[in-house]
């Protein structure tokens, strides 16, 4: 079980990181703990929505993909107790 729970993470990063790319380029992949953009304090309201429905957006994908992932590691999970 542990080993099924650090194969699930590393994948969890490796979609994370994806998603990170595909959305911004290298840009994306680079460690930006603690910092702040500069550029939102400047949007305006409706920017800061539509940018909010974007990371919205982000999440649910996420999420759906990370479901997706868990129901295949169960049915992987139930195989391998009936082998047993």
């Amino acid at each position: 079980m542990r080993r099924l729970k650090s194969i699930t993470f590393l994948i969890n990063k490796y979609i994370g990181w994806i998603r990170k790319y595909e959305k911004d380029g290298k840009q994306g992949l680079q460690d930006r703990r603690g910092k702040t953009l500069e550029s939102k304090a400047s949007l305006t309201e409706e920017e800061k929505l539509q940018l909010r429905i974007k990371e919205l957006e982000h999440r649910n994908q996420y999420l759906e993909a990370e479901n997706g992932l868990l129901k295949k590691l169960k049915e992987i999970e139930r195989g391998m107790g009936q082998r047993d």
